[in-house]
């Protein structure tokens, strides 16, 4: 069977979670033999992950103190998919004894330049936080200066960038050919570099940050992949979340979903990835990250059905 797995970046790199460089090392180690169970059991793998986006990071933070800051969006998302990406493939390579085949690639998201996350409201554009929280005199010199939209959060504020819907990953066909040739597990960034096309094709990186698991529902469509795993740090998707009547549901069918109750949470664009997947008859299902083999059986974690 052909899987895509999206690998949650609030699984791999939460700051609560993993204080340390330490900490994120051990997560994907763990993501690596939750993999290897899937290529164990004779399954094809291309393997998305979310990763942080902070910009103007804390060097002291997890993979930043590894990153040069280069003021510049696009290259530091380059960055950012290429060092994780590395990292993942070593921790499948180092666990693999030999038995598999592993190639990184960096991704390019097309998008439209006229998708309405684009448009902006009194010089304000809506759309993702990204970045560490700063103060308001540098988030009021960094919108004068650096023409950015500053958004207040909790503790402060964070730059916002568009989240366009995806077209497609502009490698996909490169990756359904390594697949085909054997080349077992490929990895390549959920929310990759987006870029537009003007009228005579040519291509150009915009400031902008696709949903990882949209893009990773796309990629999966593109390829022929039999199945979609939307793995996080959670069990699953519950009914009733955040109340003590919680109930983790094995399965949901795609007519049932609340989406409305589901926003501002991290679940909900997994929800609506499973569910434009499984509209092609195809398996989607989210769970945790280390049990992607029991995920892809029904054992754990919660099935969109359609």
């Amino acid at each position: 069977m052909r899987v895509v797995v999206s690998l949650g970046n609030s699984a791999l790199s939460n700051p609560n979670l993993h204080l340390t460089s330490g900490d994120l090392f051990q997560g994907i180690h763990n993501a690596a033999l939750s993999v290897h169970a899937l290529l164990d059991a004779g399954h094809s793998v291309v393997l998305t992950f979310g990763h942080e986006h902070a910009l103007d990071a804390d060097p002291q933070r997890t993979l930043h103190a590894h990153i040069p800051q280069v003021g510049n969006f696009k290259n530091q998302e380059v960055q950012r998919q290429g060092l994780i990406g590395y990292f993942l493939e070593q921790a499948l390579r180092n666990s693999s004894n030999g038995k598999c085949h592993f190639a990184t690639v960096i991704t390019h998201i097309l998008v439209d330049r006229n998708d309405p996350a684009f448009a902006t409201s009194n010089g304000k554009i809506s759309g993702v936080c990204v970045g560490d929280e700063v103060d308001e005199t540098t988030a009021l010199n960094w919108e004068k200066y650096r023409r950015w939209t500053m958004k207040l959060c909790s503790n402060g504020y964070r730059r916002v960038v568009p989240s366009p819907t995806p077209i497609c990953v502009l490698q996909s066909q490169a990756i359904k050919h390594l697949v085909s040739a054997q080349c077992y597990t490929v990895l390549c960034s959920g929310s990759g570099v987006a870029v537009t096309r003007d009228l005579q094709n040519r291509e150009t990186g915009v400031d902008a940050l696709v949903d990882k698991d949209w893009a990773a529902a796309v990629l999966a469509h593109d390829i022929d992949a039999d199945a979609l795993l939307l793995l996080t740090d959670v069990l699953g998707v519950y009914d009733n979340w955040k109340t003590p009547e919680r109930k983790l549901l094995s399965e949901i069918c795609i007519t049932d979903i609340d989406m409305e109750s589901m926003e501002g949470t991290g679940m909900k664009p997994k929800l609506e990835a499973a569910s434009w997947f499984a509209k092609f008859d195809k398996i989607a299902s989210i769970g945790p990250i280390g049990n992607a083999l029991e995920v892809l059986n029904g054992t754990i974690g919660t099935e969109v059905l359609k």
